[in-house]
């Protein structure tokens, strides 16, 4: 569980949890920010982490937002509801796409699985579903630090991401099963901060 902080108080909560179904890894995203998001998202992959689906419902911005979209044979295919001026926006989506691509909803559930040490770097296509595009992303295990959250202090990589709409850094615990503790945005005036041990 993570609290969403602005200006040190809380004003949201993001509850995540990644579990195995059968031959599929199941990623589990509940985000609620007061009266400008209340989201959950439930992304699929297989063992090996190809992308299956995508399943995303909620109301952002007071308007309904909806994506649903699945991965395969070269493909990703479905729709997305976004918010726009005018009213929420509907696109179908039907892009051709890598095998190791990753939707940008899962970038959060890989982290504990990759092989942390400083100085590593990794470059990765995502799919950013509610834009219909396909980004590149680089991910930088900058630094190593020790940073206090409510859930308690910890030895952490600060993994800076960029590539993406907002540069961003997760900071995640340096030994197994390498949480994810705190998220800062860069110039934005909230964070993300772990609530439990």
């Amino acid at each position: 569980s993570l609290a969403i902080l602005a200006e040190g108080k809380t004003v949201g909560l993001q509850v995540t949890s990644l579990s195995g179904s059968g031959d599929s890894l199941v990623y589990l995203e509940r985000s609620i920010l007061g009266t400008a998001l209340n989201q959950t998202t439930s992304v699929v992959f297989d063992t090996a982490l190809h992308m299956r689906r995508l399943d995303q419902d909620g109301t952002a911005q007071g308007q309904h937002t909806s994506i649903k979209i699945a991965y395969g044979s070269g493909r990703v295919r479905g729709t997305a509801t976004v918010p726009a001026a005018g009213g929420p926006k509907t696109t179908t989506i039907d892009t051709a796409v890598s095998e190791t691509i990753i939707d940008d909803n899962a970038v959060q559930a890989i982290l504990p699985l990759l092989k942390w040490d400083v100085n590593t770097r990794w470059t990765f296509e995502v799919f950013s579903s509610g834009e219909n595009r396909i980004r590149t992303l680089t991910l930088t295990a900058a630094d190593l630090t020790r940073i206090r959250v409510p859930a308690g202090e910890f030895e952490c990589y600060r993994a800076d991401v960029t590539g993406g709409p907002q540069p961003l850094s997760f900071y995640v615990t340096s030994t197994a099963p390498h949480r994810v503790v705190k998220i800062e945005l860069e110039h934005a005036p909230i964070e993300f901060v772990a609530l439990n041990p």
